[in-house]
């Protein structure tokens, strides 16, 4: 009788050892994908940020396209204010106050 006693707690401490390790990948992935998603979000940022200095670099020297670092940027300004576009898509826009 004394065998089967120790057999049963060993199982019971095989399977909660097992449980506690599923809770633990479990929380690992959920980690892991929190900070592939923030990895994705800081590159993105970075990319608008270089986006935006590229687009200043065009402004200040009077140029309606500049294209540095791989940012193809396109300068478009009019009564209203100045925008900055890469790709066709809108990245800043600047407007100018009525007085």
């Amino acid at each position: 009788m004394e065998i089967i006693k120790n057999e049963d707690i060993k199982a019971y401490i095989l399977l909660e050892s097992l449980i506690a390790l599923a809770i633990m990948v479990f929380i690992v992935s959920l980690l892991l994908s929190a900070l592939k998603q923030s990895q994705k979000d800081i590159a993105l940022m970075r990319h608008k940020e270089e986006v935006v200095a590229t687009g200043l670099m065009a402004i200040q020297t009077k140029q309606r396209q500049l294209e540095l670092n791989g940012c193809h940027v396109t300068i478009n300004s009019d009564q209203g204010g100045l925008s900055i576009l890469e790709n066709d898509q809108e990245i800043l826009k600047i407007s100018r106050l009525s007085n």
